[in-house]
């Protein structure tokens, strides 16, 4: 199929979360032509099927997207020949996060993320780089991203890459950083049917089902 194993989602429902998780890894941008047009198709394939899949899904339900876009994301070459930033609601605009130009899957995440009102929560909040060339570790950038509904930042506690862990778990024997690594985020949630957020999470209660909301859902 047009995804070719990159592209998958699981959903975990319980009495206490609806969630739908997707993980989605793109091709890198080729660096001769004559790849270019496959790897464009792939990428449009590859969004569209994210894009089916958020619309399948119920308004309960939340999505969480880890991809490794393998591109960069808010900033583009200008008609100067220099660096400038797109304006967006999906990622956090600053000077000082890595200039990694947007030229392919970046471009076409951020349009469907912006669609669906959704967050590069992971970027925003830790503006780190993701990724460290094993060749050479001053070759530096922010590829990987997780996203969550706009909605959802909010109540997110913590986001961002994990240093330490992407040093534990990487297989290349140099003693710097090098190749990806993982990003997290920790945030606050509780099914409520699409209410305000739920009022144990203030009051530290028990939670309990509002019926006569739910009758006017049903």
């Amino acid at each position: 199929g047009p995804l070719q194993g990159r592209g998958m989602v699981v959903v975990v429902r319980n009495k206490l979360a609806y969630l739908a998780l997707f993980s989605v890894y793109f091709p890198p941008r080729p660096t001769l032509a004559k790849h270019r047009a496959h790897y464009k198709r792939t990428v449009r394939d590859m969004v569209d099927w994210i894009a089916a899949e958020l619309d399948l899904l119920p308004r309960s339900c939340t999505p969480v997207l880890y991809s490794d876009v393998n591109d960069g994301m808010g900033k583009v070459k200008s008609s100067e020949g220099g660096w400038k930033l797109v304006e967006t609601s999906v990622i956090n605009q600053d000077a000082s996060r890595p200039e990694h130009l947007e030229g392919g899957a970046g471009e076409q995440m951020r349009l469907l993320m912006e669609t669906h009102h959704m967050h590069a929560i992971s970027a925003s909040r830790d503006p780190r780089p993701t990724w460290y060339s094993p060749v050479d570790h001053s070759i530096q950038s922010m590829v990987d991203y997780l996203f969550v509904p706009d909605a959802l930042a909010h109540h997110t506690m913590s986001a961002g890459p994990l240093m330490q862990l992407g040093k534990a778990l990487q297989h290349v024997a140099k003693r710097e950083i090098a190749d990806h690594i993982p990003v997290h985020a920790n945030f606050r949630y509780a099914l409520d049917f699409g209410t305000p957020i739920c009022r144990a999470l203030n009051n530290e209660e028990e939670v309990r089902w509002d019926y006569d909301a739910l009758m006017v859902g049903l």
